[in-house]
């Protein structure tokens, strides 16, 4: 008889190779989230161009900004519009400047304050003149430096309102208030932020995004309230 000859794997060579095929399954996973974040994150910022191209022409229009807290007397706590897509929604009616309120692709899930989370259906929304109207000596401190403010919670979905510092007094948002920057991590700390024309109005920020100056260092947020 003659002897036939039997070929296969060991199970070392199986093990080497079901190995390999996880840690390649591993990188092309990273990359297709990694991928899928830098898209919203686009996404994000287009949005706020649109809102931002239908503020001006709204200004235009009406020689003011859309403001986001009530008329009347009152303090800023329990006066503000919410929920977000309610501030904005005199873009879209009785004039449509654009055709509806956007989304924030990173929903939120925390705020720096512990504010509702149900009322960060959108963008968050401030503007200059409103504070001033409220008798805020924070002002321009509270919009970035611009006659008006978006912020997204960005990738880490923490809202801290676009940040401001600690001259203004507003400690609760200084502490954790960073830009989102992608060369931190796809996925990792601070706001996506938009502002309008630069304003002089109150206390404007020592770090000032509407002038271009914001070098804020990275500082990774801490949940419990607190920045490192």
């Amino acid at each position: 008889m003659i002897p036939t000859s039997r070929q296969g794997f060991s199970l070392v060579e199986l093990l080497v190779v079901i190995s390999i095929l996880s840690i390649l399954s591993l990188i092309l996973l990273n990359n297709y989230l990694q991928s899928t974040v830098r898209a919203r994150v686009a996404r994000v910022n287009n949005d706020m161009r649109v809102v931002a191209s239908a503020l001006e022409i709204y200004h235009m229009d009406n020689n003011a900004y859309i403001p986001f807290v009530r008329g009347g007397e009152g303090t800023l706590v329990n006066r503000v519009i919410v929920p977000m897509s309610v501030r904005l929604s005199r873009l879209t009616t009785p004039i449509a400047y654009m055709t509806s309120v956007p989304r924030d692709e990173f929903q939120t899930v925390a705020t720096t304050d512990g504010s509702p989370l149900v009322f960060f259906d959108t963008y968050d929304y401030a503007d200059v003149a409103s504070l001033q109207r409220l008798g805020s000596q924070d002002m321009a401190g509270m919009t970035s430096g611009g006659m008006w403010r978006l912020s997204s919670a960005g990738p880490d979905r923490i809202q801290a309102y676009g940040g401001t510092t600690a001259e203004t007094g507003w400690t609760s948002t200084n502490l954790l208030g960073v830009d989102y920057d992608p060369t931190n991590g796809t996925v990792s700390a601070g706001d996506i932020v938009r502002t309008g024309p630069p304003s002089q109005a109150g206390k404007a920020p020592s770090i000032n995004r509407a002038q271009g100056s914001y070098n804020e260092a990275f500082r990774p947020y801490v949940r419990g309230g607190s920045g490192n």
